[in-house]
């Protein structure tokens, strides 16, 4: 196998594995995607589960619940299953299939982003991440390391509990003996956030990079952030052109900060520098491919993403240039299996 990728090449490539659950419901990307996350997953990483069960139950209950919503709230389609009275307040009416539908993909799209995250999280190591931070961003890592320490520290919490009633012999059994150990799960991953943050804060961690700033370049960082916002959420409305030009407009913003601070920084020391190989650049390259293509087929053929089984349920809209894009996504697979890791 391989070394691990470079960070930057993984968030890049989940952008791309993400986007087209974000964009849409079309089952035939939504599909395409899964397998090919399916498939990094088994090579990266053969001695995991592709999928564990944790995450196939919350599938299941993502899915019953997405459904069950759906058909209670949702009274439009033209295949009728049943009807429910209509003095029922709210849940009253038809009960058709194209709620059925609309809800199983919207499960089928959570349980993308969950499995793209899930990836990346395993694959990256947060340390890196965070070094690559210009100074300007010292103070919003941070934050980051800290948030992104909450939620797996909630998990180790979770095992801690569940260990300690297996030994006394009271093993978790219903929803109510879950419901117990909300409030102590809770409690043990703030406390260890907490403490991560208080170690944070007495390395200086951000402190002294933030006093650096000058004042009159304080107010660009947060237009960047702003204008990129705007962008993805216009990319997602599918105002593809007016996106790029908020986009570029935000990046140019985001550049010119990490270049002025290269100016005025002290200098940042690091144990290991990180390298990027070949194989980062087929995988970063074969990853913008695929956004490059999700894009132009938003702008030319949304229907090829975005699918409404409303009001009639029909047959999803399938293009061979999008289907070919998104089977970039298995591009790590690829180079884990054949990659020789050599320097770029």
């Amino acid at each position: 196998m391989s070394r691990r990728l470079d960070p930057r090449t993984w968030i890049v490539w989940w952008v791309a594995s993400s986007l087209p659950a974000l964009v849409g419901r079309n089952p035939v990307p939504l599909i395409t995607v899964l397998v090919a996350i399916a498939l990094v997953r088994a090579v990266v990483q053969p001695d995991n589960q592709i999928v564990s069960p944790v995450i196939i139950r919350l599938f299941l209950i993502l899915a019953g619940i997405s459904v069950l919503f759906n058909i209670l709230t949702v009274h439009a389609g033209n295949i009728v299953l049943f009807t429910l009275p209509d003095r029922l307040p709210l849940i009253g009416g038809e009960v058709t299939l194209n709620a059925v539908v609309y809800g199983f993909l919207s499960a089928l799209a959570i349980l993308t982003l969950i499995l793209a995250g899930l990836t990346v999280a395993e694959q990256i190591a947060w340390p890196q991440v965070m070094r690559m931070l210009p100074d300007a961003l010292l103070g919003f890592g941070a934050a980051g390391s800290i948030a992104l320490a909450f939620f797996p520290q909630m998990i180790a919490s979770f095992r801690e509990i569940r260990e300690a009633r297996l030994i006394r012999g009271a093993p978790l059994i219903g929803l109510r003996d879950y419901a117990t150990i909300v409030a102590p799960m809770l409690a043990l991953g703030l406390d260890r956030a907490v403490t991560l943050s208080e170690l944070l804060e007495v390395r200086a961690f951000g402190g002294s990079a933030a006093q650096r700033v000058p004042a009159t370049r304080r107010w660009v960082l947060p237009a960047a952030v702003t204008a990129l916002l705007v962008a993805a959420y216009l990319f997602l409305t599918a105002s593809t052109m007016q996106a790029a030009l908020v986009g570029a407009v935000g990046m140019a913003m985001l550049v010119w900060t990490v270049f002025a601070d290269r100016s005025t920084s002290s200098g940042r020391t690091r144990y290991q520098r990180l390298t990027w190989t070949r194989s980062d650049s087929v995988v970063a390259s074969a990853s913008a491919v695929a956004i490059a293509v999700i894009a132009w087929t938003l702008a030319t053929h949304p229907d090829a993403l975005r699918y409404e089984p409303y009001p009639d349920l029909t047959w999803p809209a399938a293009r061979i240039p999008l289907v070919a894009g998104l089977c970039l996504v298995a591009s790590p697979a690829i180079v884990t299996l054949y990659g020789e890791g050599d320097h770029a």
